[in-house]
């Protein structure tokens, strides 16, 4: 991805240590009063409250004061936040994480049949979606922060995933197809052989610059329900950190103590329609996001929540 991008996936519990230069880092908001200041991982059940949100101690829309307590977390020093954009590679090195789920089969992509295949979901956390609306492609591509002058669809807590689709062979499994999902209902399905692939048996992905949908590679993308204004942007110069399988942790959601929690992954204060002072016209602001295991595909895996 992107090295002026401002955010790459992490780990949860490394998203929960963000804080501000007062030392404020999240908590859990449920029914309007804060239940755990800070928040750990422990606290995220799969008893806890539908309304339960992750405040995070940045205005939403503040994406400067976002990428701040995010990079805190990671553990970059000041000196170095300060100085962004530099290089940040050692960061992206040491915090990096990819989590995975097997879903087994049944499922279906793209109005196909795929329910036969057997499922593998790869899933990246990210601290913020910003989506640039520009409509100047060169400069986005070649120099993004200049291009990226207004945004929109700022939610916390960006979950996005791509699925290995793998047929039955023998003893084992081949792979046949890629889900690259993209802004809830713009996902697609790419032959294995149309991908890009590293050391044979693992597809290389590209995210989009602030909004982070999967694609198989550079460029500009015209989004599939809005191809005649809007575009997903690749930008691969003028550097990218390369997150390599064999160097990024891979941890498993059947296995993790909140991967059924039923409360959002950000906060859910001043988001569409509230109109309010950090979201003056009511429409760029989004709730965070649900559990992997209980959006897109997943919604039938956990256990019903409770409001």
């Amino acid at each position: 991805m992107s090295k002026l991008d401002r955010f790459w996936p992490v780990s949860l519990a490394t998203m929960l240590r963000a804080r501000d230069r007062s030392g404020h880092g999240v908590r859990l908001v449920s029914h309007g009063r804060t239940v755990a200041d800070p928040v750990t991982l422990a606290d995220l059940s799969a008893s806890g409250s539908a309304s339960a949100y992750l405040e995070y101690p940045a205005r939403l829309a503040d994406k400067a004061a976002q990428m701040r307590i995010f990079l805190r977390g990671v553990g970059v020093p000041e000196s170095k936040i300060d100085a962004w954009p530099t290089d940040l590679s050692k960061f992206v090195r040491q915090s990096a994480q990819i989590y995975f789920y097997d879903a087994g089969t049944g499922c279906k992509y793209a109005g196909r049949d795929t329910s036969h295949y057997r499922a593998l979901q790869y899933w990246f956390f990210y601290g913020l979606n910003y989506y640039p609306m520009t409509v100047d492609t060169a400069t986005m591509l070649e120099e993004p922060l200049r291009a990226d002058d207004a945004d929109v669809d700022f939610h916390e807590g960006d979950w996005e995933h791509i699925t290995v689709l793998l047929e039955p062979h023998g003893s084992g499994y081949v792979p046949k197809f890629v889900w690259m999902a993209r802004h809830s209902n713009e996902g697609r399905l790419y032959p294995w052989d149309g991908v890009e692939h590293e050391s044979t048996t693992h597809p290389v992905i590209y995210p989009a610059f602030g909004g982070h949908p999967s694609y198989p590679g550079c460029g500009a993308h015209a989004r599939a329900l809005l191809a005649a204004a809007v575009y997903d942007y690749v930008v691969c110069r003028p550097g990218l950190y390369i997150l390599k399988a064999k160097d990024t942790p891979l941890v498993d959601l059947a296995h993790v103590g909140w991967s059924c929690w039923p409360g959002y992954f950000g906060t859910t204060v001043g988001t569409t329609g509230s109109g309010d002072a950090d979201d003056p016209t009511g429409q760029i602001l989004v709730a965070g996001p649900r559990s992997p295991l209980r959006q897109a595909e997943n919604q039938h895996v956990c256990p019903k929540a409770h409001s």
